[in-house]
């Protein structure tokens, strides 16, 4: 579907241009490559996350890449759970493999008892941290900037700070688990 002309020649509009080149995805490396026009297309504002998704909508079955590209557009706009959602769901998968169940919404504060920042969840004993980044959430400029500086405070502060995504917790639970435990470990064992 043409949406429109550049300089004379017919082109398609963003959405329906990140569909076709979706659906020639064939490996790993493609997908990833996709992601990062989206993310391109969205920060740049070219691209409304509803447009892509009704681009999706409107192309017939699930062709090679799609797929990638619409848990993207679940993790990027917010999946429909809430944050709160999206930390259990962090709680259900370590509890299962075995680890302590973490405290969520932890306040880290200096000795002097200035607030540094609230982790998704923590093992405050252990001074380790697990942030859950949705691109919802950290995509604009301040948000980024503030992500970084609160990071550094908090490993200044002796904190081990791990980062995951919705989209790692649901494709590589094991990595996660294993990220977790790692840290766990090395921490018990200092």
């Amino acid at each position: 579907m043409v949406g429109a002309t550049h300089r004379g020649i017919p082109v398609t509009i963003p959405a329906r241009t990140l569909v076709d080149v979706a659906s020639l995805a064939v490996n790993h490396a493609d997908e990833e490559a996709v992601v990062c026009l989206v993310c391109f297309f969205v920060s740049k504002r070219l691209l409304q996350l509803s447009r892509l998704e009704q681009a999706l909508d409107r192309q017939a079955g699930g062709l090679p890449g799609t797929l990638r590209l619409r848990s993207l557009i679940a993790e990027m706009a917010g999946p429909t759970e809430s944050v709160a959602e999206f930390e259990l769901e962090l709680v259900r998968l370590l509890e299962a493999a075995g680890l302590p169940r973490p405290k969520l919404q932890f306040e880290v504060r200096t000795a002097r008892g200035e607030l540094i920042g609230r982790l998704d969840a923590a093992y405050p004993e252990l001074r380790i941290a697990m942030e859950l980044d949705g691109y919802r959430f950290h995509a604009d400029y301040d948000s980024f900037v503030a992500d970084r500086e609160r990071h550094n405070r908090l490993v200044a502060d002796g904190w081990t700070v791990l980062r995951m995504t919705l989209a790692s917790i649901r494709s590589s639970p094991r990595e996660v688990v294993a990220d977790v435990r790692a840290a766990l470990d090395r921490v018990r064992a200092a």
